[in-house]
Parts: structure tokens; C-alpha cells; sequence
């Protein structure tokens, strides 16, 4: 069953939201285009196909345990070239993209001919420890032709059951598309970040980094998360070995984060919410350390020199929006250090 026709003008990007499936559709000439009321029969048909099997890191006797989860049929009158994504893994309040990742996307490469199908299997990724839950996976397929692409945002593959090993500890959502400038609100930057030995086991890199903030403004600022991007460097995690905390903010009202593996560093890296929140009220300056940056290596995930790094960190807050104190405002801080 049908639900209507789009018309579409060369060249032009017609948006069709969520509905059926279908996010977005690029036409190269004026062509009609149906939009489907069930994903299987619109042009770009996805079906849910997951059946309940457990996706598993591989142990030292077995190998990892992938699923199919999503069935793709082109439903158009020429070929696709198909590109796949796991773009969300949502499970117990947690949210992280890392977890999963598509186990066969060599089987995507070669195209999908005019009423042709492929099965995207599902497997874990290694990058996250989760233990075992259950959750909703988040998948973005685009599939481009001579005449038509479409792309699909977040289809949603409910109840997922997976197990996965890895060296970082899952976050609390993706990171902010668009954050504000710190000189844009009323905290600020004081004096100049620094990298300086760890205060736990000290094997003589520049591991910790320190900067401090004052709020300059008229009312208390909560802060609630953060995610760190190291903008180059070799750092792929923090992780404080001994008896310590990743991330401690210094306030009266002290904030602070202690993760079971790692805080994951980098462009992607998802946003994971303190332990203790941490607020700066009127006029309050602290200071912000986060210990112990580590790289992937030999030895074991060994201290990461900082010296002479940017490392960008996001501070996910509350109380700088005037006209609403319990707006979320994700701040950004770049960080050249010493």
C-alpha cells in the first residue's frame, strides 16, 4: 500500500522527516517517487530481521558472535551503492554508538542491484565493556544511485541482547554537535593549562592536565558531564590507575568522575556524566584536572606525554542560559598546553 507521491526537482534535497522510513531523497532529474507506508516496499527497503541471538566478544577459546539485524531491499530501477552505520546503542540509561559495529561491510560493497537484498549483521565493536544487557541499536543507511540516493537516519532495531569486551567504559550519550565557545558564557579560562606528572604512579610522562575556571557571571553553574577530544595527540583514554579519580573539578561543591576502565579520548568521543556534579557558584574559581591520559601501546596502555598538546574538552552545564537556569549548555574549552 502506498501513501502518496513525491515530486521531485533535479538537484533539489526534499526532506521527509521520519515518516516511513525515509529521511531524505536526491533526485539528478525531475522524477516521481513513492513513499511507502511500510520500510520493506519503500525505495530503500529495511526490515528488522534480529531474532534474539546474543552478540558476544570472542573469549580466548571462542570467536566473536555476530547477528543479522537489518534485511536492505533495493526497491528502485537502478543500482544503489550502500553505506551502513551504527549511529546509537541505548540500554539501563546509557547511551554509546561504540559498542556495536557492522560485521560485514564488505558484503555492502559491491552494490545492490534492482530488487536485490543484503543482511547487515551486527557484531561488537571492541572498543566498549558493557557486560551483558539488552538495548535498542540506531542505524543509518544511505544508498546512492545514478537517479535517486536516499538516506535513512536511526532505524531502529529494538531489544538487541549483547555482551561485549573492550578497554573503554560505555558513556552517557554522543558528544555536542555545536557547543558554545567558553568566552561565550560566563564562565572563563584563567591562567594557562598545564601538564604536569600524574600524583598516583608517575612513570614520567606529562599524564595530568590542569586548567582552572571562574564563573564571572550573576548566578551558581552546575557542572553535570564532559568529553575530551586531544586534538592529535597519541591519547586515546584517561585512566588513573591506583586510588584516584579521572576527572575531579575542584569547587566548594567538589565535581567529580571514577570510571571501572577508561574515559575514551577523541573526535567521537561520547559524553559521560560526573559522579558528583560539580557547581561553581557567583564569582567561584577551581580548578579542573584529568589524570592520567593514556595511549594504546606496549606496555599496557602507558601514560601519554601531554606537554605541548591542544586537548579540547566539553563541559556539559546548567545555570548559564538567563532565561532558563535549567537549560543544558554544552561549553567548550580549548587547551594549549604547557
Amino acid at each position: 500500500m502506498k501513501f502518496g507521491v513525491v515530486l521531485i526537482i533535479i538537484g533539489s534535497l526534499v526532506s521527509l522527516g521520519p515518516i516511513y522510513g525515509v529521511d531524505s531523497l536526491l533526485a539528478d532529474r525531475v522524477t516521481q517517487v513513492d513513499v511507502a507506508d511500510d520500510e520493506r516496499t519503500a525505495i530503500l527497503g529495511l526490515e528488522d530481521v534480529y531474532s534474539g541471538p546474543r552478540i558476544e566478544s570472542g573469549g580466548w577459546f571462542s570467536g566473536d558472535v555476530s547477528a543479522d539485524a537489518v534485511r536492505i531491499t533495493n526497491n528502485a530501477n537502478g543500482p544503489f551503492d550502500l553505506e551502513a552505520t551504527v549511529t546509537g546503542v541505548r540500554w539501563d540509561g546509557k547511551r554509546d554508538s561504540r559498542v556495536l559495529a557492522i560485521a560485514n561491510g564488505a558484503d555492502l560493497d559491491g552494490g545492490l542491484a534492482p530488487n536485490e537484498q543484503r543482511t547487515v549483521e551486527l557484531e561488537c565493536s571492541g572498543d566498549v565493556t558493557t557486560g551483558s544487557a539488552t538495548g535498542d541499536v540506531l542505524l543509518t543507511v544511505s544508498a546512492t544511485g545514478s537517479d535517486v540516493s536516499v538516506h535513512r537516519e536511526d532505524f531502529l532495531i529494538s531489544n538487541v541482547d549483547f555482551d561485549c569486551d573492550g578497554d573503554s567504559t560505555p558513556g552517557d550519550g554522543d558528544p555536542a554537535d555545536d557547543p558554545t565557545p567558553i568566552g561565550d558564557t560566563d564562565l572563563e579560562l584563567v591562567g594557562q593549562p598545564s601538564a604536569s606528572p600524574s600524583s598516583g604512579i608517575d612513570t614520567g610522562e606529562n599524564s595530568r592536565v590542569t586548567f582552572d575556571l571562574e564563573n564571572t557571571g550573576s548566578e551558581s553553574v552546575t557542572v553535570t558531564g564532559i568529553s575530551v577530544d586531544d586534538q592529535g595527540s597519541d591519547a586515546t583514554m584517561i585512566s588513573y590507575w591506583g586510588s584516584g579519580d579521572e576527572v575531579v573539578i575542584a569547587t566548594a561543591n567538589q565535581g567529580r568522575l571514577s570510571v571501572d576502565d577508561s574515559l575514551s579520548v577523541g573526535e567521537t568521543a561520547p559524553r559521560y556524566a560526573l559522579d558528583e556534579n560539580a557547581v561553581f557558584e557567583q564569582g567561584e574559581r577551581a580548578s579542573v584536572t584529568l589524570e592520567q591520559f593514556r595511549t594504546d601501546g606496549w606496555p599496557i596502555n602507558p601514560q601519554a606525554e601531554m606537554s605541548g598538546e591542544t586537548v579540547t574538552v566539553i563541559l556539559y552545564t546548567e545555570g548559564l542560559d538567563p532565561n532558563d537556569p535549567t537549560a543544558e549548555t554544552a561549553v567548550e574549552v580549548e587547551l594549549p598546553l604547557e
